[in-house]
């Protein structure tokens, strides 16, 4: 973005975070090499839609400073560290055979990533 080409991704965690559909850039709604084929093909036909996506984007891209990305950083690490759970690490919980049985409740569902990639290899 902060280069004003407008992104074109999946609506997965990271990206949808990042990127506001229309406004900044494009995500495509389902996993699919025909839907980002049909998402791309979209902003190659609208040059004015593509203008307006590259120069919002850059617009916030411009605004999202080191910085202040790291302070946000650091005040949820600080508040996880702070956190009655912080003692997770530590030692296993009764009935856990690992510290890592214990994280995995807390860390988000990943699976969208291996789901991703395997559905894109069916496709081709």
């Amino acid at each position: 973005m902060a280069t004003a080409v407008p992104p074109i991704a999946f609506a997965v965690p990271g990206p949808q975070d990042v990127v506001v559909h229309g406004r900044t850039g494009w995500l495509v709604p389902r996993i699919s090499s025909k839907a980002l084929q049909e998402a791309m093909a979209l902003l190659v036909s609208q040059p004015q839609l593509r203008q307006t996506l590259a120069q919002q984007g850059r617009d916030y891209a411009v605004t999202q400073k080191w910085q202040a990305i790291n302070g946000r950083v650091r005040q949820l690490y600080q508040t996880l560290v702070d956190s009655p759970l912080s003692g997770w690490a530590q030692k296993p919980h009764a009935g856990s055979a690992s510290m890592h049985e214990d994280a995995a409740g807390l860390l988000p569902d990943m699976g969208w990533v291996a789901k991703t990639g395997k559905q894109l290899r069916q496709e081709t």
